[in-house]
């Protein structure tokens, strides 16, 4: 003889409640904002000296530090008004907070991974993450000698010409 069918919907009913506030409990959870990260400002310009040497550090700690540290560049002669609420006196400028959003270091002029990295652990407790594997590959071909670079890029050149142009 089977069970009691009261007995079985009853349960049915109870396992798909379970079911539902569970799902629910997820996506509440799911949609907390996350919590927010330290945060480094760049504001300068894209024509600007020394932010353009500053754009590849920037671009490859950006994705070196997703997740752990916001990498910010805003461009303050596009968007002059993007550089107010910072109250900066000359790009490029460097701006740090913390987890909070308070303010805890300033920087003007050129800042290098290393020394941006010291604000880092320094101010921020954010420990340094090593370069991008990218990165690593750039600062090796820069180590060869100008003269075997130069060979190198001639040897590129080289290729890339047509099986006919390299005959005659």
């Amino acid at each position: 003889q089977r069970g009691d069918p009261f007995m079985s919907a009853h349960r049915t009913r109870a396992v798909v409640a379970l079911f539902f506030v569970g799902l629910f409990a997820l996506a509440a959870a799911a949609a907390e904002p996350a919590a927010p990260l330290p945060r480094m400002i760049d504001l300068g310009a894209g024509k600007c000296i020394p932010c353009k040497k500053m754009a590849p550090i920037l671009e490859e700690m950006k994705k070196d530090y997703a997740g752990v540290v916001d990498v910010v560049f805003l461009d303050v002669w596009k968007d002059p008004k993007a550089g107010k609420p910072y109250k900066i006196r000359l790009i490029p400028t460097q701006v740090f907070f913390d987890k909070a959003g308070k303010e805890v270091f300033r920087h003007e002029g050129f800042f290098s991974r290393e020394e941006i990295e010291k604000v880092f652990l320094e101010k921020m407790g954010v420990n340094p993450i090593p370069p991008s594997q990218k990165a690593e590959e750039k600062k090796s071909s820069e180590s060869l000698s100008p003269g075997s670079r130069d060979a190198d890029l001639e040897h590129a050149k080289t290729d890339l010409r047509s099986p006919s142009d390299a005959v005659g």
